[in-house]
């Protein structure tokens, strides 16, 4: 739900807010407080979805392997954080979304300082989708099957490998757009990792 949500903001954004594109391609007049409004909507949406996708693996995780005490409570432990994290991000982009609109918001010091929140979301995603694909690595090693089938059960595991390189594809665009002027093309970038 949350990724359809998330994907279906970026489509809008990209038919109606200009996502995408170049500042200096979009005629100013077309720029007005709804461009500001579809962003700050993608932003509010990004944190619940990621939340609830790696919610969803955490789940997975303990119905398959929660029966190792340590393995539960490292399950536990990653969703409370996940679950603290999404509403620390969700706080952080409510206030950009109050504060951080017209000229006015370059005067105060939150709104030209977001661009760090990002990159520390980007490095905390990509830590926990490592701890995410390693979690269950030491019970399958430990599972009484042939070397093939182990190794094929960890190759559908790391399949979530994916997911850690669109992490670390994400978190270094964000790196290298960090000060551009160019306010819609760095966002749309990362929207589709």
């Amino acid at each position: 739900v949350g990724s359809a949500a998330h994907s279906g903001l970026i489509i809008y954004d990209v038919e109606h807010s200009f996502l995408g594109r170049h500042l200096w391609d979009i005629p100013i007049v077309k720029i007005d407080a709804t461009v500001a409004r579809n962003n700050t909507a993608l932003s509010l949406v990004y944190s619940p979805a990621v939340f609830l996708m790696k919610l969803s693996v955490l789940l997975l995780q303990k119905q398959l392997f929660g029966v190792n005490q340590i393995i539960r409570y490292l399950i536990y432990f990653g969703i409370a954080f996940q679950a603290v994290w999404a509403i620390v991000s969700i706080a952080v982009y409510s206030v950009a979304a109050a504060e951080c609109t017209g000229i006015e918001a370059l005067s105060r010091n939150f709104c030209p300082n977001l661009w760090k929140f990002i990159i520390v979301q980007g490095v905390i995603n990509l830590t926990t989708d490592i701890y995410i694909l390693v979690l269950p690595v030491g019970i399958v090693l430990k599972l009484q099957l042939t070397r093939a089938r182990r190794i094929g059960i960890l190759a559908i595991f790391l399949t979530g490998s994916l997911a850690v390189a669109a992490g670390l594809a994400r978190l270094i665009i964000s790196i290298k757009t960090i000060g551009s002027t160019d306010l819609l093309w760095g966002p749309a970038l990362t929207a589709t990792l």
